[in-house]
């Protein structure tokens, strides 16, 4: 029951994600065509600055995309190797991996959030634009894997204590 809320939950997140991608992708495409009429009303390196940030989070995205699709960095070996119950263990260690390391990251983005709104940074010296809001993305990006390795972690271990025992 737990586990289909976490799916349905994860289901209206990839939408939502999906959607911003896209959202996304369309600003960076228009700002990168409208930069050359716009050095004339506004400075050309406020849009650079602004483009390198949604690269940022376009990459972000990408990533907790991947972590959803289970195509993010992988030792393949060991699933070419081992099968059934195995396969499911090493699942459950390879995810349980990527958990750590996303909370590890996400801990150390807070801090940068933090600081960054502690300082008052601004994107660049002619915007009021606060760094932190644009340094979200790491908050967002590695909570969202975090969810996701959490959640295979746990269809992982689930496969694993119901799969049935080979006889020899």
């Amino acid at each position: 029951m737990r586990m289909r809320f976490l799916k349905q939950l994860d289901h209206w997140i990839s939408i939502a994600e999906n959607a911003l991608l896209i959202f996304l992708l369309t600003l960076m495409i228009l700002l990168a065509f409208l930069q050359i009429p716009l050095t004339r009303i506004y400075p050309i390196q406020d849009i650079d600055i602004l483009l390198r940030h949604l690269v940022l989070w376009v990459s972000f995205f990408g990533a907790t995309l991947a972590t959803r699709e289970e195509r993010h960095i992988n030792i393949d070996v060991m699933s070419k190797l081992l099968k059934g119950r195995w396969k499911a263990l090493s699942g459950v260690f390879i995810n349980l991996f990527g958990t750590v390391v996303c909370i590890l990251l996400f801990s150390a983005a807070i801090k940068l959030v933090d600081d960054s709104k502690r300082f008052e940074e601004t994107v660049s010296i002619f915007t009021t634009i606060p760094a932190w809001s644009l340094q979200s993305i790491f908050l967002i990006g590695f909570g969202l894997m975090i969810f996701r390795f959490a959640i295979k972690t746990l269809e992982k271990s689930y496969q694993f204590f119901t799969e049935p025992k080979k006889k020899r």
